[in-house]
């Protein structure tokens, strides 16, 4: 299926808007009339059939439905900065409200003190942040996908003839006191295999890769080790079997990989990201097979397959290498060889 993707976010500058093709930003463009953006955007909530965060909730991710077997994906990125655009945090409450239903689960009421202090600050027209729209209470939402400890609201901007001031102290007291009283979601630090033979970019594409496809990490770190021997060396090769690029995939499925997500043979042998994505495109059809068949996921099953098919087992060469993922898999893959990205890159979690 071929995906469309598009990225959009809220910058002092206006609306970034970018393009994205196997997850490489193809066109960028910088938008300051909001109502280019409200045209992009007319009708999506009646046409996206499902909203979620990415793992680190930095980005919203909308899929949608569209004619001609296309997938069209509409990201917020930069979330927490992008929801600041009135225009942007209508647009994501009204798909929510499409896609999900809400339970008010806790209120956290606001100290009288503070109710009045954000009462006087409305009638002189002062706006601080979310202090304009939670006079009353801080309200906590809970949903299906969406994060618990994330709400999405819709600023309700005051119309005001005064310029602009700059904050008393007073002002900047209360800003403080209502970024204390906020609750905000714990960062929680990437995990990846500690396996210094791949390079730290290879491995965050695979997770993301993997999460987007429902396939488990585990399985395509799995298979990327077995294909090239652990030595993560096969981008631009072709094996004598006909097997292409970074996770050896077979000139078989070069034809209907093309097709389905929009992409190149050269592509396929030398790009590992379009490789990787590709692998995922066959790895999902065989875990599905693999469910049916089963009722559940068999790690051993989705390697002979990717290997031999559904008759692998009747194949010498493909229980050689069920054996030879098994192995790895122990070896390297397992849930407790994850370490923190932090430990892989020298990168701090802010």
């Amino acid at each position: 299926m071929r995906e469309i993707s598009i990225g959009i976010s809220y910058t002092e500058d206006g609306y970034l808007l970018n393009q994205y093709k196997n997850h490489k930003i193809i066109n960028t463009q910088r938008i300051q009339n909001p109502n280019i953006i409200r045209e992009l955007m007319a009708g999506i909530e009646y046409e996206a059939k499902s909203i979620s965060f990415t793992k680190n909730y930095k980005d919203l991710l909308i899929y949608m439905n569209t004619p001609n077997k296309e997938q069209k994906k509409i990201i917020i990125e930069d979330y927490d900065k992008s929801i600041e655009s009135p225009l942007i945090s209508s647009i994501v409450q009204n798909v929510y409200e499409q896609t999900q239903s809400s339970e008010i689960v806790e209120i956290h009421p606001a100290s009288e003190k503070l109710q009045l202090l954000l009462k006087k600050m409305v009638l002189t027209g002062t706006l601080i942040g979310v202090g304009t729209f939670l006079v009353g209470s801080l309200v906590k939402l809970q949903t299906k996908d969406l994060h618990p400890e994330i709400a999405v609201v819709t600023p309700m901007p005051i119309t005001t003839e005064q310029q602009p001031v700059e904050k008393t102290e007073m002002e900047k007291k209360i800003e403080t006191e209502l970024v204390t009283m906020v609750e905000q979601p714990p960062i929680e630090e990437k995990l990846l295999y500690n396996q210094p033979l791949m390079d730290v970019e290879i491995r965050e594409h695979i997770q993301k890769i993997a999460e987007e496809y429902e396939i488990p990490f585990q399985i395509m770190m799995t298979i990327a080790h077995v294909e090239s021997g652990g030595n993560f060396n096969n981008n631009g090769l072709i094996s004598k079997s006909d097997d292409y690029g970074y996770m050896q995939i077979n000139k078989v499925n070069l034809e209907v990989l093309c097709e389905e997500l929009d992409i190149t043979v050269d592509e396929i042998l030398n790009d590992p990201y379009v490789n990787i994505e590709a692998s995922a495109y066959l790895l999902k059809n065989i875990c599905n097979i693999c469910e049916e068949k089963h009722g559940k996921l068999i790690n051993r099953e989705v390697y002979g397959m990717y290997n031999g098919w559904i008759n692998w087992d009747e194949k010498p060469i493909s229980r050689n290498y069920v054996e030879k993922a098994e192995v790895a898999e122990q070896e390297f893959y397992r849930e407790d060889q994850m370490v923190p990205i932090s430990e892989l890159t020298g990168m701090k979690i802010q």
